[in-house]
């Protein structure tokens, strides 16, 4: 384990999935700063997709690590987490 301290500012989806990822990798001492609700903020309301690089091999690598990471998340959290369910997309 470090002995750095990392502060990452804002505890929406970035921040929070930051924080969470540097201290599973034990970088040292995580210090996660929001002014308001942690995940409370437009993260939590977001609606739409950015669909910029949807369709490119890059898009579709870039989701298939993001479905896995979630999957991953999802089964360590266990009971103190949330519910993953794949429900598809809309064009």
């Amino acid at each position: 384990m470090s002995n750095q301290t990392v502060v990452v500012i804002g505890g929406g989806v970035i921040g929070l999935s930051t924080a969470y990822q540097l201290a599973r990798q034990g970088v040292g001492q995580v210090i996660l700063l929001e002014k308001e609700r942690v995940g409370d903020g437009a993260s939590s309301r977001a609606g739409g997709i950015i669909t910029g690089l949807l369709w490119t091999e890059a898009g579709v690598a870039a989701r298939q690590i993001a479905l896995r990471l979630y999957r991953e998340l999802s089964a360590e959290l266990g009971p103190y987490g949330y519910q993953f369910n794949v429900v598809g997309c809309l064009n």
